[in-house]
């Protein structure tokens, strides 16, 4: 097998982990998203829901899956001004959009490999 082949097959099963990992990853986020955005605004949860989408987001597009690093970085983004600005309600609505959009591209990317 060349260098290149090999790297590839590597490359392969980085990739075939990650997505394997996204099952749980996905259900993570499901469950700090509805702790964070109760009837009030919970800040713990929000904070290791932020860290979450930040540890999806940073090889994502290194292992080819640009819409979830993409939208990944969208909703960290909106997170991270959140949990500066926690009383503004349209950072509240504009973070809850940006989660749900990022467990859009999850779950598409896990549908287009076969459910993993």
């Amino acid at each position: 097998m060349s260098q290149a082949e090999e790297f590839h097959s590597r490359l392969a099963g980085v990739r075939q982990r990650y997505l394997q990992r996204l099952v749980d990853v996905e259900a993570e986020i499901k469950q700090l998203y509805a702790k964070s955005f109760g009837a009030t605004l919970n800040l713990q949860p929000l904070q290791q829901l932020t860290f979450v989408v930040h540890k999806l987001r940073g090889p994502a597009k290194t292992l080819g899956f640009d819409d979830i690093g993409t939208s990944a970085e969208v909703c960290e983004e909106r997170l991270t001004h959140l949990l500066c600005e926690q009383t503004n309600q349209r950072f509240v609505k504009q973070s809850a959009s940006a989660v749900t959009g990022l467990l859009a591209q999850v779950a598409a990317a896990r549908a287009q490999s076969g459910g993993v």
